[in-house]
């Protein structure tokens, strides 16, 4: 059975390229990892959860099949599809509403002709095992993210100015030199400039240190210094 369905990712709309599915798409979310340790002289086991997760999968079996008005054949149009979909770093689904998943890698596979209209294909989304929300994507000014009503998340932390700069999150400190902006990526462990430039020497601090926990946060930042905030807001 064919549903009408659609989907997106930042480089490419299904329904752009005539997409049918034979199925909905299955989504495996991500598990956080469970270890149990036997507690000697007790029985019975300790539930122990760890901090890494499982990826979440999105698997998809689609068929491209064009109309007749369509000028171009479904080998060009697979081949657009397939170059555009296999660059894909963000999912959007319909059941997710304004949220969206981070995609590590899309693979291919069951490649089939089924006729001259037609091309079969399945597809596999490897994603990050959060959920992103959608306007957690763009700057906030720090009393926005202050309360955080999702999961622990990763922000960038914007900062104007220059000179020695201390930024603190719940207690914890950071401390850099900034010359007129300084980005800090929580995420990715890096500071830069806005022009790209590496500037990881220039802050002293633990990177994890600087996570927005769920719930009420406290952040500050050297007086003479304006600081804005990409939250990267999520849902594990």
């Amino acid at each position: 059975k064919v549903h009408m369905y659609d989907f997106s990712t930042d480089t490419a709309r299904a329904s752009d390229y005539y997409i049918w599915f034979r199925s909905f798409p299955v989504i495996t979310r991500g598990k956080q990892k469970v270890t149990s340790v036997e507690i000697p002289g007790r029985c019975g086991t300790l539930t122990q959860r760890e901090e890494t997760w499982s990826d979440t999968t999105v698997t998809m079996a689609v068929d491209i099949t064009i109309p007749v008005f369509e000028k171009h054949s479904v080998d060009e149009i697979y081949c657009q599809f397939r170059e555009r979909i296999l660059r894909s770093t963000e999912l959007y689904l319909e059941e997710l509403h304004s949220g969206f998943f981070r995609v590590k890698n899309v693979e291919e596979r069951s490649y089939s002709k089924e006729s001259d209209i037609t091309i079969s294909l399945n597809l596999t989304f490897t994603c990050d095992p959060a959920e992103y929300v959608g306007s957690g994507k763009y700057v906030h000014d720090i009393n926005d993210v202050l309360w955080n009503p999702y999961s622990a998340c990763c922000p960038v932390y914007q900062i104007f100015g220059s000179g020695a700069c201390t930024l603190t999150v719940n207690g914890k400190s950071m401390t850099a030199n900034v010359e007129q902006n300084l980005a800090i990526d929580t995420e990715l462990m890096l500071a830069y400039r806005e022009d790209g430039t590496l500037k990881n020497a220039e802050v002293t601090g633990n990177y994890r240190d600087l996570y927005l926990q769920e719930g009420e946060n406290e952040i500050t930042v050297t007086s003479g210094f304006e600081m804005k905030v990409i939250p990267n807001w999520r849902r594990l």
